[in-house]
């Protein structure tokens, strides 16, 4: 059974091709020459060819991995496959490569009673969050008081210090 939808809304040409979708389609076609008229195609080839669609995307983003992967997928099973098996990867190191491309773009806005609206640009957040980090490493990953959060977790992430600030939190 097919229902007909009316079509609320549409995106001007000039925003649908700004899309990150639409470079992605752009960057399969001159990278790959895979050319696909609309989502529906892209999608269904995102399905069939599952393993280098992820591929597909691992390079169209340009992640960057410490340890590169050694397959896709370890096993067409869906739950329980394990995506890039081998790799290894910060994510924040992924998230702060923005202040290479946008430096000095807002990257965080935050609002508070006590300071009023705050805005990071990438390049301050890259900053605040490096020198967090130092400081953690000086005293061995303890803190016990967090004055901005998100800096102090995006800092203590890139030591792999996940638990150790989950134990803080619970703790405080």
């Amino acid at each position: 059974m097919s229902i007909e939808r009316e079509v609320l809304w549409s995106p001007s040409e000039n925003r649908s091709t700004n899309t990150m979708l639409a470079k992605y389609k752009s960057w399969l076609s001159s990278e790959h020459s895979l050319c696909f008229d609309n989502y529906q195609e892209l999608w269904e080839w995102s399905v069939d060819d599952i393993e280098f669609f992820w591929e597909t995307i691992w390079d169209f983003f340009d992640v960057k991995a410490s340890k590169l992967y050694s397959k896709v997928l370890a096993k067409k099973e869906m739950p329980g496959t394990v995506w890039f098996p081998g790799s290894e990867l910060n994510y924040v190191d992924q998230l702060l490569r923005q202040k290479e491309i946008t430096p000095y773009k807002i990257a965080v806005v935050s609002q508070s009673e006590t300071f009023g609206r705050v805005e990071l640009t990438w390049t301050e957040l890259y900053q605040q969050v490096a020198s967090v980090a130092d400081q953690f490493k000086k005293i061995g990953g303890r803190c016990y008081q967090f004055s901005n959060s998100m800096v102090h977790y995006l800092a203590i992430s890139t030591l792999d210090a996940y638990n150790t600030y989950s134990k803080l939190l619970r703790n405080s």
